[in-house]
Parts: C-alpha cells; structure tokens; sequence
C-alpha cells in the first residue's frame, strides 16, 4: 500500500525520511522483535520547478494493505505533539494515496531484507573541486512519463570512449562520445536548465537521470587529423535520433561504468553547481512511445481534422505535455466534441487541457486526460470562448461571429529550435496587406521563429561554429518547407521588423472558393507587384520590397486614382553629391488625415476612441512606404508621394495602409551609449547621476498618492494596457480617506492588489536605471521626424512642439537644443540645433498644425537626419531635449561612411536567394555584440575617439546596412577588448558582480550610475498565478464588498444616474472567458519554464524574474503586452454594449462586473478584471454626464 506524505522539510533528504519512519516502523506495534526488520520504501517527488531538492511531498510503500491501514490509524490516534511523524524539526502528513503501488517496488520488499543507510544530510556545501571525469557506458534520451522514463533513444558506448565533465567557465555539464577516430560528440547541459536530477545505484547499475527545461546543446567536433577543432552545432546524432529529438531532449540519463563514478560525480555536483541528486523515482522502459508507427497513425488523424483543432493537438505533443499513445487514445473524446461545437471552441478546450496538465503538480493524483477533458469541457460550457482574433461573444456554439476588431487576426506561432518545434496560439494580432486580401483563409499562414534553446536568439560564439547549423536547420527548412499537423507548410516572406526577431511567415496552400484559384506561397508573391529588373538582382533590396506587403498595419481609407500624385523630392546637389531632404516623407491634406483617422476610430468602440487626429502618419500604399504630414494648403482628399517613397509598383491595391498613427509625444530617455558618449563629449558624470537620483526620489514618492503613482506608470509605460493611469486618475478624484493615513490622497492601503503592482512597478524602474541606464528625462521628448516642405527653417534650424493628449496644451521648444538618434556611436551622432519656438501666426508652420513631430528643415549642406546615425523621414524618431546641463562642450562632424557594398547576382533573385538572405542575416546579426564592445572598449580606454571605438562605429554602420545590401561584416575585422575583465556594469542581473573576478570596477557615468541604485528584495506576489480557487458564496461575497470602502464610493458614485439594487444579468461567462485567455497569455509569456506570470505583473506590464538574457525579457514583455490590450478591448466593449444599447446599461454592465470581480477575489484574474470593470464603470458615466450636458445646451 502507498501513503502519500505531505509537507516534508525541503531541509531533509530521502535517507532523512527512511530514519524517521525507521524509528516508528520498527517498533511496537509495527514490529515484532522475533522477525526481521520490516521492509518499506521512500520516494520523495522531485520539484519540478528546481527549486528545492525536491517537492515537499512523496510515497511511502508498505509490503501490504493491513500494515498501510495500521500506520494510518495509528497516526491519526496520536497526539500532535508525540512529535513523532517529525523530520528536520518539521511534522509532515500521512493520507491515503490515490496511486496504485507500484509492483516492481512490491516485489523487491517482499524479496529483500531492509536495509539502513542512513547518514545524516550535510548542511554545509562540499568545497567546488577540479572536475574529473565521469566514465559513462550508455546515454538515453527518453520521455518522463508518471513514474516511468522510457528510452527512446540509447547509445552504448565502449570503454573509456563516453564521459562526464563540470566546465564552471561555461557554467554547464558538458557529456562527450567518441563517435570514431576523427569525431566527438558532445552534450551540453547548462547547471540552470536541470529542473531535478536523480540518481540509482544497485548491484548491476549505477546512473544519473537529468530532467531539463529545454533541449541541451548538441555538437560534433573533429579530434584528428585537422587543424579545424571548433565546435560545430548539430540537431540531432543519427538518423534513429533525428525521429525522435523533437519529442524526447528534456529528458537524459547515463548509466556510469562503476560505483566508483557515481562517486565522483556526487562529490563535484555540489558547491553551487547543481543541486545534488535524488534517489532516482522513476522505473526504466523502453516504450518506443514516439515509433514511427505510432508517429505516422497521429499525422493521419490530424490531417482529418480541422487545423484549429489540430494545432492544439499537435501543441499537446510538440510542447512534451502528451506523448503520441496517449494522444491518440483521446480521438473518440476529441471527435465527439468536434462534432457539436465550431473548431475554434474545440481548439479552447483543448487549449485548457494543456495548461491544466501542465500546472497540476501534485504527483499523488494519476494523470487522467479523459478527465482533464472533461474539467475543461465544463469550464468551457460555462463560459463563451471568443476567437481571439473576432474577439466576440457566441451565446451558443453555432451562432456567427461578429468581428469587432477589424483590423485583428488569429495567429498561430511555431518556434523552432536548433532540436525541436514548439507551438503558441492562436494569438489576436495586428493585421497585414496579405491577410486582410485573404481573410477568409487566415487558417493557411503561420508565424514562425527561429532561435536557441531557452527562447534565446542565436548568439556569436568564437568556440562554436553555427553558420553551417543554420544554413543547415533553418535554410533547409525555408528552402524544403515542414509539415505540423499532418499539412505541408511553405515559406513565404517576412516583414523587416519580424526579421530582427528571426521571425517569418509560413502558409499552406489551398484552393480559393471565390476564384476557383490555387494559392501558394510563389502565386502570393507575384501578385504583390510589380518588382524592376535591377532590384530582383539584388535578394536583400527583394526581400525588402516584398516585406512592405507583410508589414503590420491597419487599413484604412481607400483612394481614387485622382486623389493620389507624384511630385518631387527636394534635393540639392552639394560638392557633386546629390542629397534628398525629403527621404521617405510626402504629405495629406487636412480632409485626408481626419478621414483616415475617422475609418480607424470607427474599427473600435467609443471608450477606445481618441479625441484629437493626427497630423502625421506612418503609411505604406500600393507600393510607396514611409510618412505623411498635413499640409494645410492642400483641398479635399489629396495624398502626395514622393520618389523616393516608392519601391516598387503594386497597382491593384488603393488602401492606405497605416503603420503607425502619431497620437502623443514619447518621453526621452537616457540610455548607456548616450550616455557614455555625452561624457566623452565633455558633459559630466554629476549630470547624470542628478538626473537618475531625482528619477529615484520620484520613484519613491510615487506611492504618496494616486496621482504620483499614474504619473509614474505613464512615464515608463507601464499599466497601459489595463488602462490604469487614467483608473487612478478617477480614483484620485474621488478623494477616498485612509483608515491608517492621514493624508486623504494616499493609496486605499486596503487594496492589497494596487499595493503590490505600484511596488512592482517601482521594482521594475529602477532595475531599468540599474541595469540599462533607462532613466526619463524631464522636459524631454522622443518624436518622429519630418520635412519642412514650407521652406521656413534654415540650416541646423528645426520646428517642434508636442501636445499633452489630457489638457490640450501645447509646448513649444526654443533655443539650442540637443538631437540625436539611437542608437548612438559615433561622435558625431549627437548635434546641437536650434529650435525656433512658437512660429508667427502667419507662418505655414502654424497654420499646418504640426504637433508630436519634429519639423527638420530643407536647407544645408546635408540633411540634418542623416548627421544623426544615419537617419531619414521614413518613420524614424529622433530624442530632442533643452537641457543644457546635456549639452556637451564639444562636436563633431556627422559620420561620413559610404553605403556597404550591395550583394548582386547575375540573374534574378528566387525565394531560395531569399532564403540564403534569412541564413546570412542569421548569422550575421552582430548588431548587439559589436554595440557592446563599443562600450567597453570606451569604458576600459576612457577614450570614446579611441581607433577601436572608431573602427567599431564604421561597423556599426555596415551591419545596419546588412539587411539592405547583404553584404555582412568581416568579424575578424572587430577589434577585441583591451583586456579579459569586464566593466561591473556589464554583469548579468543573476550574478553577484562583487564575487566575481570577472568584472572591474567602472569609473566611467555609466559605471558610477550603475553602482548608485540598489535595488529593492523581490517583490512578494500573488501565490494564485494561474490556479482557480473558488471563493464563498457569491450573495454573501457581494454583500461583504459593498462593505468595502472603494465599492461604497463608487456606489454612492454611480447612484444618481442608474438602480443599483437591481440584478438582471450575470457577467459570469465574461469573466470565465476573461480568465480563461490571462491564463493562457500568463502561461504562454513567462521567461521561466512552467512558473507562470503573475497577475501582477501582466496588469503592471513587466516580468520580475530575473535573467541572463535582458532582451528576451523585453520581448516578452512586449508580445503579452500586445495581448493584454486585445483581451482588455474585448472585455470593455462586451461591458459597453453593442448597437442601441445605451450609456445606463453600459454602466449597469460595468458595475456588475466590478461586483461579481469583488465576490471572486481569490480566484486567478478577479482583481484584474474588476480593474478593467471599474475603468469601464468611469467611462460609462462619463457618457452619460456628457450626453446630459448635451441635452441640456
């Protein structure tokens, strides 16, 4: 019998648990002295999140039921405090287990004496010592089923040709084969990506067991015989292996040639490399889970049935939650349901089945899919599933969608990595020109990513050979295409922003109904436009062109021939060089930009409206790109491109296309190289440091009160999805009083919620000052750039003025200011201009109503934004600041570097061309590592016109022009640093730089900003991050909130103008919905493996944990973001209503919400949705207050 035991300390081992469980079972009245000791068996669970050495809970097997049934009554009979059932100073707790024994551990207590290894566990780290080499005799990857590890895949290796060492420089278990004369084969396992590790030891075997987060890193390198002895990355062993690497990488174990080795290797794990291994719980099969059979009978089934349906199937797979057997053994359950629902409901259910399988953690229940099922098919039934992309309501399953938000669609997402494909989605995203042109079939196209393991983008290594990996796994697959899902899948084209993701488009093709056409990836292609001869030559310049088609935008108006003209570019030609002052830049009319602006507002409802249009725009039409501005002399509806817009012909589309609406002004930011550049141009460390230790006092003002802490968040960003400045900015007035303060302004301190996503907030500044120098500039700004088409600035002359989207008021800068554009490097990327202030009435500069932009003028020697890093008018945005204390107190010319060469080809260029392209760009994305060694090199020297920093700006250069000509850097032409130590500033967040010998101590402004923030503990957050904890009764709960001080106001609030009392609806399926997709997205986003985001830090905006790897935390921070804001949209306008409904009920809806949210508090998502709720409740009056002011003029 097994009896589950809970709440062991995490301070005691295995052995720790035997010991007292020995002293209980083996004496009275459980042995009896005249027989042998009874026999019994411990294993503890392992803690899969790495934590601890293991899950705090575990399995204690006895020979039989009646002795089971014994120790269980006699631990219920004795007193607490016996202290008996103690370990480590803890008590931990019997029950019953739901599991049945397992027979192989029956067997051995039935057959073996008991034995007592008990020694005692140490509390003090063993010294770190050299590694020594680990003898392995076979290597097993497998998958880790409940209780079971089946080996897929094995190699047996020879004696003295397979072995095991720590490498403490790579920080990472480094596991060698000798595959033949000339080969060895490597596995790399980083120490942070071992999840649990187990180990067994009998009188035939010894061996290790590894659990991982991600794949390892796989590699081959040549021994003899060549003096080429770089490592080179490989996805897969042998042709055995490549089958089964996409399923079976997170699981590894190695069987050790004597005792002798596990020995060693116990004695190494410790001293901070790993945490020491636990008895090995697992029986070892070979199952062959993942046969070519098996694989081969799931792809026919998918291919039968719906992709949405499928994705979520094959996510189920590909993301090692299932294994095929047990996929397959769900196709009755699966087409049962696709028979009386629409795929999209299907695909949620099962959606939530992956995410309930991968948060349950308690390893005493079975894992029953068929009920998992049936959990998330009754969830499903009590809430309606939106698609993410219509974002609409089904009051049952067969009823149509009604799209909202038109400018949306679903889309699904495959990262593919060096071994494996893993899935995510469906996701509501920003449309494109190819998708809205085949709406109907958004189910054909994929995005797909290509990156490292552990979500990492490929990084330069000089050990480590990728180039001839990726021309391998990521050209192979562009070039050949893959299947999912049992459909072939084609590349197809990428846009420029994706590309610096590594992210591109994939479609299946498929027959289009209304024309009777076949439709590939080739046919997409040609019908975009019209391409020239010279550009085809050229596959950057192509891909380029073709990437403006796949660009995120929003559709807007479409135009009459007559309403669109060409005219010319201003260009002067200086010292026989021909410079346009008008790069990517046209104009509109007034009539224009309100009738663009209308047919966007118009896509959403009215509490997502904003007030005032535009006066410049993003734009991409037919085959133009670039920006817009209004020019007041122009009548009716008129768009005038330029030549230098234009990239290639594409007749047949007359929308105009909006990338990006110009709405509010950006606030400046500092940021490391500015900074480290303004200090070699002479301006002072003091000034900087003045400016991060007032951002600091703001930061810790910001919680006095509410108004502090929503200027605070919209200064960095933060909480906008959720709209929270303008839900504080209500609060405020309303003036709620503190039971604990007396300043009536101050935080409602009941709201535990608010308290804890202002402190994570704070958090999150200051690790940005810290860590990246992100400090705001007062008074300061970051706008779009455009031309002076009025011929009214002179030379080094600009016009600019930002308008505040709250009051209306508009600033005027004026004076010399300083302009710059990032990323900055070169000297001469940083220019003081004058800024001529509030133009004259008369002046055509007032009259146009430029606002949120930067005017640059049209005269000069050079155009003032190819001075500032290379810039144009195409949509880049350039910072601009008044304070002199940032002024430095000398210049330099602008950098003069010739455009890098453009690769051509004697023919034109093919999709395979352009797939060579994505390989080349791939490999040669140095951008981050060369801005890197700029700064340190300019930190080490001191010197930022030091010849190094100089050759490293010419770079720079070159490799932002790589995805425009092709050509990449010559990396043996990148000098290396100074010297091997690094500037303290440049530590990763997770080390403790003052341990290190790594890392100097930096003198520079950006060393001496560094070392000036200490940051805050960890902030302690919610513990429900994705679980569902049903709360009390609702009627009790909802009369308990409206004891609530902020429900009180906001009922006294909202008396006057709707009944209160009444209750005519049920907001129950809103917010299962709701919750339902936050999971998800707090799933789907968390930079660490199976840890769910917090519901703090999706409303807040920002990851708290910590990583080696910043960028990939800003990534993520952005992409659930962008989902957020599609969920609250949703939520809102379900709240507002549709068609005649009117302002009351729209507050009605809204106050439901909040109280239903209220009566809900500890379940995953409530607070959040009462946010959204209680923002939508301020709209709601508002409208109605405003249509009463109305009624009575």
């Amino acid at each position: 019998m097994d009896i589950f035991l809970q709440h062991i300390s995490f301070h005691a081992s295995e052995e720790d648990v035997v010991h007292a469980l020995q002293n209980i079972l083996h004496q009275a009245p459980f042995q009896n002295p005249l027989e042998p000791l009874l026999n019994f068996h411990v294993r503890l669970f392992p803690d899969k999140r790495g934590c601890q050495k293991h899950a705090g809970s575990g399995l204690l097997t006895l020979s039989s039921p009646e002795l089971g049934q014994q120790l269980l009554s006699y631990y219920t009979e004795l007193p607490k405090s016996s202290g008996m059932f103690t370990v480590k100073g803890r008590a931990f707790v019997c029950s019953a287990s739901q599991l049945e024994p397992r027979q192989d551990v029956l067997q051995r207590l039935s057959c073996l004496p008991f034995t007592d290894t008990h020694q005692p566990s140490q509390t003090h780290p063993p010294l770190r010592s050299p590694s020594e080499k680990v003898n392995l005799t076979c290597i097993q990857f497998g998958f880790e089923a409940q209780g079971v590890f089946s080996s897929e895949w094995e190699r047996q290796l020879p004696e003295r040709s397979g072995f095991l060492i720590f490498d403490d420089d790579r920080r990472e278990i480094r596991i060698s084969m000798i595959k033949d004369i000339n080969t060895l084969e490597n596995i790399a396992i980083p120490y942070n990506r071992i999840k649990w590790s187990g180990k067994m030891s009998d009188d035939d075997t010894h061996s290790l067991f590894f659990s991982l987060e991600c794949s390892p890193v796989l590699e081959r390198q040549q021994i003899h015989g060549t003096q080429d002895a770089q490592r080179k990355r490989i996805s897969f062993f042998d042709e055995q292996h490549r089958a089964v690497a996409p399923f079976t990488m997170l699981s590894v174990r190695l069987e050790l040639h004597a005792s002798s080795d596990l020995h060693t290797f116990l004695h190494q794990a410790g001293g901070g490399r790993i945490t020491q291994p636990q008895n090995f719980p697992h029986v070892v099969e070979k199952l062959s889970l993942f046969s070519p059979e098996v694989l081969n009978e799931l792809t026919d089934w998918l291919a039968d049935i719906s992709w949405e349906v499928a994705f979520q199937c094959s996510a189920l797979l590909h993301n090692s939650i299932v294994h095929p057997r047990e996929l397959l053994s769900l196709r009755d359950e699966i087409a049962v349901l696709c028979s009386n629902r629409i795929p999209e409901v299907v695909a949620s259910i099962l959606q939530d089945v992956s995410l309930r399988l991968i948060s349950q953690t308690d390893e005493n229940e079975p894992r029953d899919l068929r009920k998992t099922l049936q959990l998330a098919k009754v969830s499903a039934s009590s809430s309606f599933r939106p698609r993410p992309a219509s974002l609409s309501s089904l009051s049952t399953p067969s009823e149509p969608c009604t799209q909202v938000h038109k400018g949306l669609t679903d889309c699904w997402h495959v990262r593919v990595t060096p071994t494996a494909f893993l899935l995510e989605g469906p996701y509501p995203d920003r449309s494109n020109r190819v998708l809205r042109f085949y709406k109907n079939h958004h189910t054909h196209f994929l995005r797909v990513s290509f990156e490292d393991e552990a979500r990492l983008q490929y990084r330069f290594d000089r050990d480590l050979s990728t180039e001839e990996f990726v021309n391998h796994r990521v050209g192979g697959l562009l070039k050949n295409g893959f299947c999912l899902g049992g459909r072939h899948f084609q590349f197809l084209a990428f846009s420029m922003s994706a590309l610096h993701e590594h992210t591109v488009w994939f479609m299946q093709p498929f027959h289009d109904p209304t024309t009777g056409n076949f439709i590939d990836a080739n046919i997409i292609r040609e019908d975009l436009g019209i391409f020239e001869t010279g550009l085809m030559r050229c596959p950057a310049r192509y891909a380029a062109r073709i990437s403006q088609a796949f660009t995120t935008t929003d559709a807007s108006i479409t135009l009459n021939p007559d309403e669109v003209s060409l005219i010319r570019d201003i260009e002067h030609n200086i010292s026989d060089k021909t410079y346009t002052f008008t790069d990517g830049v046209g104009t509109c009319s007034q009539m224009l930009a309100e009738d663009i602006w209308e047919a966007l507002q118009n896509k959403r409802k009215s509490c997502s409206l904003e007030k005032h249009c535009p006066s410049v725009y993003q734009i991409r039409y037919q085959g133009a790109k670039g920006m817009i501005s209004v020019d007041h002399r122009l009548y009716g509806r008129s768009l005038r491109l330029r030549p230098s817009m234009l990239k290639f012909n594409a007749p047949h589309s007359q929308h105009v296309e909006i990338a990006r609406a110009f709405t509010r002004p950006s606030v400046m930011f500092l940021n490391r190289p500015l900074i480290m550049l303004l200090e070699g141009l002479g301006v002072p460390a003091e000034s900087f440091l003045e400016l991060q230790r007032a951002a600091v006092q703001e930061v810790n003002d910001s919680t006095k009160n509410l108004k502090t802490a929503a200027r605070l968040l919209e200064n960095y960003g933060l909480g906008y999805s959720f709209r929270m400045i303008p839900v504080l900015l209500e609060l405020q007035q309303l003036h709620l009083t503190n039971s604990t303060k007396s300043d009536d302004n101050a935080p409602f301190i009941e709201d535990s919620f608010l308290q804890r996503m202002l402190v994570l907030a704070q958090n999150h500044i200051l690790r940005e000052f810290k860590t990246h120098a992100r400090v705001a500039v007062p008074g300061s700004w970051n706008l779009v750039g455009v031309a002076d088409v009025f011929d009214q600035l002179k030379e080094n002359e600009i016009f600019a003025c930002v308008k505040d989207q709250q009051s209306n008021e508009i600033q005027y800068l004026q004076g010399q200011v300083l302009i710059s554009r990032s990323p900055q490097i070169h000297p001469g990327d940083v220019q003081l201009v004058t800024a001529i202030g509030k133009p004259e009435l008369d002046s055509p500069l007032s009259e146009a109503g430029l606002v949120n932009c930067i005017v640059f003028p049209c005269r000069g020697n050079r155009p003032l934004p190819s001075c500032l890093g290379g810039g144009d008018l195409d949509g880049d945005t350039y910072i601009i600041t008044s304070r002199a204390e940032l002024f430095p107190t000398r210049c330099f010319p602008p950098g003069t570097y010739e455009p890098a060469p453009k690769r051509f080809l004697d023919r034109p260029a093919t999709i395979e061309d352009i797939a060579d392209f994505v390989c080349d760009y791939i490999n040669a994305d140095h951008l981050g590592m060369i801005a890197t060694k700029w700064l340190t090199i300019a930190d080490q020297t001191g010197n930022i016109l030091d010849k190094d920093c100089m050759t490293l700006a010419k770079l720079h250069s070159d490799a932002v022009d790589f995805q425009k000509s092709g050509t990449p850097i010559d990396l043996k032409a990148v000098p290396k640093a100074r010297h091997r130590r690094k500037p303290d500033w440049a530590a990763p967040e997770t080390l403790d730089v003052k341990s290190s010998k790594d890392y100097y101590i930096s003198h520079s402004a950006v060393g001496r900003l560094y070392r000036d923030v200490t940051l805050p503990p960890a902030p302690s957050l919610s513990l429900n991050r994705i679980t569902e904890t049903e709360g009390s009764d609702l009627d009790s709960d909802v009369k308990k909130s409206r004891e609530d001080n902020l429900s009180r106001t906001l009922r006294l609030r909202i008396q006057g103008l709707i009944n209160v009392t009444t209750d005519d609806g049920n907001p129950e399926r809103l917010f299962s919905s709701y919750v339902s997709q936050l999971r998800y997205i707090a799933a789907t986003y968390s930079i660490t493996p199976r840890e769910p985001l917090t519901e703090e830090e999706l409303v807040i905006g920002t990851i708290s944990a910590k990583t080696t790897q910043p960028r990939l935390r800003r990534s993520r921070m952005a992409q659930f973001r962008d989902q957020t804001q599609h969920l609250v949209d949703f939520v809102r306008e379900e709240l507002e209503g549709y068609g005649d409904a009117t302002s009351e009920r729209w507050l009605f809806s809204s106050w439901e919400a909040w109280e239903f949210a209220k009566s809900k508090e500890t379940v995953f998502g409530a607070k959040s949705f009462g946010w959204i709720a209680m923002g939508s409740l301020f709209d709601a009056i508002t409208a109605i207050e405003e249509a009463t002011e109305v009624e009575v003029e």
